[in-house]
């Protein structure tokens, strides 16, 4: 009785001894790297997968074995992948039965160039989308940790989960245009892509996004999200890229501004850009531009720019359509004047309102015996559309100084600002 006695305790604390080392320290063996190795190809059948030894420990409240391999390495025909680490989850009870079961993958990455992780992936998947990332991706890194789940039948599920981050980045979407310093953490999860914390550098300005997410939807892809920078100021050459997007025909000089934005917009599976939305409010410190007003008969020391100080401007652009509200200060003269605007550009079509309360300087019309008083404010508000043969027609002009007004409907002014139509006049 006392030798079963002592062995029975003896055999007791091997075993707690066993399950507590097990448990706390592991074991390193290469039993479970077939199976692992075959977990991975269900991922993609052409990889090749060295492993080391794998350390198991054993997690007792779940009745599971952790497994671990440090430094694995992918190949790809010539192309070889260095992994962090791999980690696997074994449920006790299926080493037990002949349906040996891994629950799920987690793979951690060290950092990996962008374009050779595209150009691995594209051995084996020889996609569109791939070809097109491959062009447009010219520098940066990723480093990943992959969370992948299977089903009963080994089979992967489609809860799977990539969280990570990509640094400086470099992405060359057209000629002009390119993002440099990109910067980012990830989530991607089943169709969902969200990035936060997003930072990189176009065409001289330094923008940051706090939200932004790509979700699939069929064969397209939709991106929502925000985007912001501080006050940046850009020399003609530098503010092209700007004018260009809005206001093509008009040649910025200078300009300094912050804004914020939200918008949105669809890739389809070629990465072209449609339904693009912009939602922006703008604050305007000073925009200088070329002075493309033949006004010098109306405001006899008009200068040769125009300059916009202290504007907010809010802009809405919907699918090539375009309607901006703004007001500040503008300088036409030797003195600023006060400005409110809005105008809304269809296609070819421009509609617009203006309001200008002109405080220091002169104004002369003419036609009209018209010489504005020193002393008075004069208040012009302009009502109108100009039209794709370059036309204005004013559907509504007053002019308020004092006791003076003057009131003019269906005015059409050509391209030179020569008078074609008088229209009606009230003095």
């Amino acid at each position: 009785m006392k030798i079963i006695f002592k062995t029975s305790i003896l055999l007791l604390l091997s075993l707690i001894f066993f399950f507590s080392y097990l448990t706390f320290i592991g074991l390193e063996t290469k039993k479970f790297n077939n199976q692992i190795i075959n977990k991975l190809k269900n991922i993609d059948p052409n990889l090749k997968i060295e492993l080391k030894e794998v350390k198991i420990t054993l997690e007792p409240m779940k009745l599971r074995l952790k497994t671990k391999t440090i430094a694995p390495k992918l190949k790809n025909n010539d192309k070889t992948l260095e992994i962090e680490n791999i980690n696997a989850n074994i449920p006790i009870k299926s080493l037990f039965n002949q349906n040996f079961l891994i629950e799920n993958l987690e793979i951690s990455t060290k950092s990996l160039e962008i374009d050779n992780l595209i150009s691995f992936i594209r051995l084996s998947h020889q996609t569109p989308e791939l070809y097109i990332l491959k062009q447009v991706i010219k520098k940066g890194y990723i480093i990943a940790d992959i969370k992948i789940e299977f089903d009963s039948d080994g089979k992967i599920k489609d809860n799977y989960v990539i969280n990570g981050f990509i640094k400086d980045s470099r992405l060359s979407l057209l000629k002009k245009y390119s993002i440099d310093k990109l910067d980012f953490i990830f989530k991607l999860k089943n169709k969902n892509l969200i990035v936060e914390d997003l930072k990189f550098f176009s065409n001289s300005i330094n923008f940051n996004s706090e939200n932004l997410s790509i979700t699939k939807i069929d064969k397209e892809f939709l991106v929502k999200g925000d985007i912001n920078n501080k006050i940046t100021n850009l020399n003609s050459k530098k503010a092209k890229f700007i004018s260009n997007i809005f206001f093509s025909d008009t040649d910025f000089k200078n300009i300094k501004f912050s804004s914020g934005s939200d918008f949105s917009f669809k890739l389809n599976k070629k990465f072209k850009l449609e339904d693009l939305k912009i939602s922006s409010k703008i604050k305007l410190n000073e925009l200088k531009i070329y002075n493309f007003l033949e006004l010098k008969k109306f405001l006899p020391n008009i200068q040769d720019d125009i300059v916009l100080t202290d504007n907010d401007l809010e802009i809405e652009y919907s699918n090539e359509n375009l309607l901006v509200n703004g007001y500040g200060d503008i300088l036409l003269q030797n003195n600023k004047d006060n400005l409110s605007y809005s105008f809304e550009k269809k296609n070819d079509d421009l509609k617009f309102k203006t309001n200008l309360k002109i405080r220091k300087n002169p104004l002369i019309i003419d036609i009209l015996n018209y010489k504005r008083n020193s002393n008075n404010e004069a208040k012009i508000t302009i009502n109108g559309r100009k039209a794709k043969d370059q036309t204005t027609t004013i559907n509504s002009f007053s002019l308020e100084e004092d006791n003076n007004k003057i009131y003019s409907k269906n005015l059409i002014i050509d391209k030179n600002f020569k008078l074609i139509d008088l229209g009606s006049i009230d003095l």
